[in-house]
Parts: structure tokens; sequence; C-alpha cells
């Protein structure tokens, strides 16, 4: 097999569905995941937040910044409907809930329920 042979072989494993490798997608998935890391890290901070306090909230943990996590969060669900097409519907409705979701709290100043 000839280099160009080769080539032609490695062009067409690289286009079949399902074969890229998760977390091989350049600078675009890296700072996806770092984006999912900090949502992760605040959530995980806000319900340790949530267990140590009582009635004091952290201004870290306002209304406002609640809301805008929903926003990020929604806005990341929304992008990867439109970036990937397997499971776009998911992403889709997700990430309109949680707009919805977000943009309620922000105007209500937190108090939805």
């Amino acid at each position: 097999m000839d280099r160009a042979q080769e080539a032609d072989v490695r062009q067409a494993e690289f286009a079949r569905p399902g074969t890229a490798k998760p977390g091989k997608n350049g600078r675009a998935g890296s700072a996806l995941w770092v984006a999912y890391g900090l949502l992760g890290l605040y959530l995980a901070s806000y319900l340790a937040s949530l267990i140590a306090q009582s009635d004091n909230q952290w201004p870290l943990f306002s209304d406002g910044a609640v809301g805008v996590f929903e926003l990020l969060a929604s806005a990341m669900c929304l992008a990867r409907g439109f970036t990937r097409r397997a499971g776009h519907v998911v992403a889709f409705t997700l990430g309109l809930g949680l707009l919805l979701w977000g943009l309620l709290v922000l105007k209500r100043g937190g108090a939805v329920m």
C-alpha cells in the first residue's frame, strides 16, 4: 500500500461517525471542559454553602449569580444543540428550559417559588 492509499484509509476512518475520540477537539473542547469544571465547582460550593450556613447568604451565591449560572448552563446546552446532530433535541429542550428559568430568576430577583 503506498502513501496515498494509506492517507485515504486514515481519512475514511476519521470520517466515520463515532470514531472521533472525545477530548480531541483542540481549544474549543478544552475550553468547554474548563467551563464544565468551573460550573461544577460553583454548584458543589453552592450546595456546601446551603448546608453550612443557616439564614446568612454569601454574596458569591446571590440570586443574580444563580441566575447567571443558569444562563451560562443554558448557553452551553444550546451550543451543544447547534454543534452536534446526535441528541440535539434533548440539548435544545434542556437549554431552552434553563434559559427561561434563568430569565425568570433574574427578573424576579430570585423569588421563583
